[in-house]
């Protein structure tokens, strides 16, 4: 676990919550889902402090600087685990306002990181897109946000099976491999992923993991990326 925390150090501060969630028919099982999707994303990619369930529906976390690219993983994580039901993301980049010492709550934390988020978290519900970026100026901020607003069109037009491919499919060597999880043909697979613009998608996520870690000074060597060669799936 990271020790950082000086006020003056800058961090990436995520905030989000779950879209109409007063209107869904099950909230007791919609709250169950969203703490097993957050403890497996904490789990899976050990942000810097955990993400946790604030009030209601909303949760935030916090990553360090060198781990900056390591928000998009959590919301596609958090994205394809929920599915379809429909999230809501806001990032800041910013300072502390609370010392960060050794705390692994981050209900303790507090400062102009969270307040960015915020702020990025009602611009991307208002747009009704997936999320928004604050803190690194308005050019760079509309380029990432405008950037995660394609996703969200990309997304936002799969079926349920088309959700459990992609998922599926970023674990596999091969889409043969989803195939036989699924007891589907190949080609049924590969039709699918296609349909959901599985590879463009790739793509934009991991430009916009190298453009997190660049923005917030850290490298590109660092975090959750994935694996070289994904694209060349058959």
């Amino acid at each position: 676990m990271d020790t950082f925390g000086t006020y003056d150090e800058y961090h990436l501060a995520l905030i989000g919550d779950v879209r109409g969630s007063r209107a869904h028919p099950d909230r007791a099982a919609l709250q169950r889902r969203l703490k097993e999707a957050l403890e497996t994303a904490n789990r899976e990619h050990t942000p810097s402090v955990p993400l946790a369930i604030t009030a209601g529906d909303e949760f935030q976390g916090l990553l360090a600087p060198e781990r900056a690219g390591l928000a998009v993983d959590l919301l596609v994580e958090l994205g394809e685990r929920l599915h379809p039901v429909e999230l809501a993301f806001g990032l800041g980049w910013g300072t502390l306002a609370t010392p960060r010492g050794a705390t692994t709550s981050v209900s303790e934390l507090d400062g102009p990181c969270f307040h960015r988020a915020r702020n990025a978290l009602d611009r991307a519900k208002t747009d009704s897109t997936w999320a928004a970026l604050e803190g690194f100026g308005p050019a760079l901020d509309g380029l990432v946000t405008g950037t995660f607003g394609l996703m969200a069109v990309i997304r936002g037009g799969w079926t349920g099976k088309q959700a459990v491919y992609v998922r599926d499919a970023r674990h596999a060597e091969r889409y043969k491999d989803v195939a036989e999880r699924h007891s589907v043909v190949p080609s049924v697979i590969t039709e699918s992923l296609q349909s959901a613009h599985f590879k463009a998608l790739l793509r934009a996520e991991d430009g916009l993991r190298l453009a997190l870690a660049a923005l917030a000074g850290g490298g590109t060597g660092f975090g959750a990326a994935r694996e070289p060669g994904r694209d060349s799936l058959k």
